[in-house]
Formats: structure tokens, C-alpha cells, sequence
């Protein structure tokens, strides 16, 4: 990868410009960055979760799926079904007008007073 970059480097701005270019300039980082590689284990497991969804329930999803005629709403991704449980929870801005936001916080705070709800506060779900 470095070596495409240094030719490609080398044809855009040409040689003499780029033989005299600081060393700052030219310095490259070969290597995924923490953001990336901390998030590795995470993209590696919803990979392997929605193979696993797929090859346990997919047939039973789509079956469901058909006999709704489109009107309700059934998710086959794990990363999908999350996200659809965090928007339907969630309070504060830009709250979604269907969702049970208020009613699952009240729910936490009830059954779970101080533990998960401060963390959905906290998190912003």
C-alpha cells in the first residue's frame, strides 16, 4: 500500500517536487488506527451473528415476512433489530413518534431504579 502511494505521489505532483518534499509530508501511517481496531471484534461478531440468524431463522423470516404483506415490520439483521429497539427507546431529540421511549424509561426507573436507566440516559439509546 505504501508503495502505490509513493508512485502515485510521484506521478501527481512529479519527481523533482516530490523528491524535495519535507519528510513530514511524505510520512505515511501503514497500520489501522485505534478507532479502527478496537471496533474489529465488534464488525467480526455481527458478521457471524447475522450468518447465524440466516442460517437458523431466515427461512422463518421470510415465510413471516410474506404473510404480513409488507405491513409489519420484522427484522433478519441483528445490527438492524438493535438499531430499531435503540430508535423505538429512545428520549430527548429527535424521539421517534411512534416509539415507547417514555414508557420504557418509565419501566427501568420502576424495576431497575438507578442501574440501566441512567445508563440509557446516558447513553442516548
Amino acid at each position: 500500500m505504501l508503495a502505490v502511494r509513493e508512485q502515485k505521489c510521484r506521478e501527481h505532483y512529479g519527481e523533482d517536487t516530490w523528491a524535495t518534499a519535507d519528510p513530514k509530508t511524505k510520512a505515511c501511517f501503514d497500520f489501522l488506527c485505534g478507532n479502527h481496531t478496537r471496533n474489529l471484534p465488534v464488525v467480526r461478531f455481527n458478521k457471524s451473528y447475522e450468518k447465524y440468524i440466516q442460517s437458523e431463522l431466515g427461512e422463518s423470516i421470510r415465510v413471516a415476512k410474506l404473510a404480513t404483506g409488507g405491513l409489519a415490520r420484522l427484522e433478519g439483521s441483528g445490527v438492524a433489530f438493535l438499531r430499531s429497539l435503540c430508535r423505538l427507546t429512545h428520549v430527548g431529540h429527535a424521539q421517534y413518534y411512534k416509539g415507547d421511549g417514555h414508557a420504557f424509561h418509565d419501566y427501568l426507573e420502576k424495576h431497575y431504579t438507578g442501574t440501566f436507566s441512567s445508563l440509557f440516559t446516558s447513553l442516548r439509546c
